[in-house]
């Protein structure tokens, strides 16, 4: 029997409904490059850090996954972003845009500056009852299928 991935996902942040009464609400977003290979790419992340969850993701209890084709000038600039595939189905496409948009890029010392299209998910986790409880149920959410 499989189970499919929205429900796999949908059951990862399911903790976050039974803990909505906590004041305080953990959430983790995981940003994962799947194409260029790191020996391939002209640019990569100035800051490694993880994004701050979307306040109206947030308020609306939403976790789930989504990627995105993302279009770097030869300058480093993020110039198009399209979705790919989410879960829940294009309800994270609006706060990743923004999330994206303002990525900062450095080129690598595998190449001269030129303009490089880039493959990157986003996992959203939100509920637990530490930040790494769900960093960790994240984690392992980025090895699930981000396709309903």
């Amino acid at each position: 029997m499989t189970i499919k991935p929205a429900l796999a996902i949908l059951a990862l942040s399911g903790a976050f409904f039974a803990q909505a009464h906590a004041k305080k609400i953990h959430a983790d977003i995981q940003l994962t490059h799947i194409t260029p290979s790191k020996e391939n790419a002209v640019w990569a992340r100035e800051k490694q850090t993880s994004p701050i969850y979307p306040i109206e993701l947030a308020k609306n209890g939403i976790a789930g996954c989504g990627i995105f084709k993302v279009q770097i000038s030869e300058t480093g600039k993020t110039k198009n972003i399209e979705l790919v595939s989410s879960i829940p189905s294009k309800k994270i496409f609006k706060a990743s845009k923004k999330i994206i948009k303002k990525l900062k890029w450095q080129e690598t010392k595998h190449g001269i500056a030129k303009a490089q299209e880039k493959v990157i998910r986003l996992d959203y986790c939100i509920g637990g009852e530490s930040f790494q409880e769900v960093q960790k149920r994240c984690i392992e959410q980025t090895k699930l299928s981000c396709t309903s």
